[in-house]
């Protein structure tokens, strides 16, 4: 599924691997970290479409790598508290907010079991042993 929100250009490049829609390479690379594995919409793609991403990731390995550098200083401006010893200080409630809702945001990104399918999985099993 290609998100709404992507330009069209963008959904073309999902779709058919063709990437001469591409303005720059700011523009580039940011089509490659919306449609990544880690926040981005990846796994939300078909198997033809994941397939036409992976193409052009490999066609254009420079701009996949600034993307994916871009995306780790990004993540890496914010100081990390939580699993660290032998802090100078001990931080703040203010001081781990942002480091909280980060992984927040990752947690709700990552994908969740439907809390039915065993129920439904035990029920159809025990239907389906009279049988």
């Amino acid at each position: 599924m290609t998100s709404s929100a992507f330009p069209a250009h963008w959904r073309k490049a999902v779709d058919t691997g063709d990437a001469s829609g591409f303005t720059n390479q700011d523009d580039f690379a940011g089509f490659f970290r919306a449609t990544s594995m880690i926040r981005g919409c990846f796994d939300e793609l078909s198997a033809e479409q994941k397939s036409n991403v992976v193409s052009l990731r490999d066609a254009y390995p420079s701009v996949n790598e600034a993307a994916r550098r871009a995306a780790s200083q990004e993540r890496d401006a914010s100081p990390r508290f939580i699993g660290l010893t032998n802090l100078a200080r001990i931080p703040t409630l203010a001081d781990l907010k942002p480091e909280l809702a980060a992984i927040e945001a990752e947690i709700s990104n990552m994908p969740r079991p439907d809390p039915w399918a065993k129920v439904i999985d035990r029920h159809n099993a025990a239907r389906s042993c009279g049988k």
